[in-house]
C-alpha cells in the first residue's frame, strides 16, 4: 500500500475576500459536532507505530438549521455563489477541475466539486482549495461532509488524499493526510498510519479531524472515532498551518476521482 510519497508543488496564490461565514461550535470539544445531519443529502440529480485506539462515536447530531452562524476560525457551505470565498488559494492541474456544483450537497444549494481524470504511473495531479492560517500552531479541528463517487479501480491502482493538513509545510514530518483507496481508508502522519474502515461511496459522510500538533490526533469517520499519539513536530510556534481541501494526487496509477464537499469547518483552539 503506497500512500506517503512526499511532494512539492508550486502554488499560484489567489487571494480572495475574507470569509464572513461562521458557525456555532459550542460542542467542539466533545465527540459530536453540531452540524446538519450526517449523510443527509440534497441533489438535483437524485435524492507498526503508536497504539491506535478506536472508539464508537455518539449518534450524529440532528439538523441544527442554518450551518454558518457564529464561532470558528473559518467555515464554508458554498451557498453564496462564489467557490473560493474566504479561501487563500487553489491548485488545479491539467487533468483536474474544481467547480461550484448543485448536483449534490448537504445544505442547499451547492457544494464544492473536485475531480481528476485517470492518471498513469508518475502522473501526479491536484484539485483542491487551500486555507492558510498564520500564527502559532494550535489545536486544530477540520470537519466537512464529503461524497466520493465510486472509482473504477484497476489492478495496481493506489490512492489519493481527500484532505491534507500541513503544519508549516516544510517537510513530511509535519503533514497529515486522509487517503482513500480500493476498499480502505487511513490517516497518515508523523509516525502514524491509522487504518480506517472503508468509507461509504456515492453518498455523503462526515469527517472530523482533531489535531494537537506533536501530541495527538483523532479522526471521526462514518460514526467511528480513531485516535493515536503524534510524534514531535519539526519547528516551533509562529509558523503557519495549511489546510488543503480536495483531492491531493500524490500517487499513481489511480482511477478518475470525483468528490463533493460541503459544510466545512476549520477552527483553531
Amino acid at each position: 500500500m503506497v500512500w506517503g510519497r512526499s511532494f512539492v508543488v508550486a502554488i499560484v496564490g489567489i487571494v480572495v475576500p475574507a470569509c464572513t461565514l461562521v458557525t456555532n461550535l459550542d460542542g467542539l470539544a466533545g465527540d459530536a459536532l453540531v452540524v446538519p445531519e450526517a449523510g443527509a443529502e440534497g441533489s438535483t440529480g437524485d435524492a507498526g507505530g503508536p497504539e491506535v485506539v478506536t472508539v464508537d462515536a455518539a449518534d450524529a447530531a440532528p439538523d441544527a438549521g442554518p450551518f454558518c452562524t457564529a464561532g470558528p476560525t473559518f467555515c464554508a457551505d458554498f451557498d453564496q455563489g462564489m467557490l473560493s470565498l474566504g479561501w487563500t488559494r487553489q491548485e488545479v492541474d491539467a487533468k483536474a477541475a474544481i467547480e461550484l456544483s448543485t448536483a449534490h450537497y448537504t445544505s442547499p444549494t451547492s457544494s464544492f466539486h473536485a475531480s481528476i481524470a485517470r492518471r498513469a504511473a508518475n502522473d501526479l495531479e491536484n484539485a483542491f482549495l487551500g486555507k492558510d492560517l498564520t500564527g502559532p500552531w494550535e489545536r486544530l479541528v477540520v470537519a466537512f461532509d464529503v461524497r466520493i463517487e465510486r472509482p473504477a479501480w484497476q489492478t495496481g491502482d493506489s490512492n489519493a488524499a481527500f484532505v491534507a493538513v500541513f503544519f508549516d509545510g516544510t517537510g513530511p514530518s509535519n503533514q497529515l493526510y486522509f487517503p482513500v483507496g480500493d476498499g480502505y481508508a487511513q490517516l497518515t502522519g508523523p509516525g502514524i498510519d491509522i487504518p480506517i474502515d472503508a468509507t461509504p461511496l456515492d453518498r455523503f459522510f462526515r469527517v472530523r479531524l482533531d489535531i494537537e500538533p506533536g501530541v495527538a490526533v483523532s479522526v471521526e469517520v462514518n460514526g467511528k472515532k480513531y485516535q493515536a499519539n503524534l510524534s514531535a513536530f519539526v519547528g516551533g510556534p509562529g509558523l503557519k498551518t495549511v489546510v488543503n481541501l480536495g483531492i491531493t494526487g500524490y500517487n499513481a496509477p489511480v482511477p478518475a476521482f470525483s468528490a463533493f464537499y460541503d459544510n466545512v469547518v476549520i477552527d483553531q483552539q
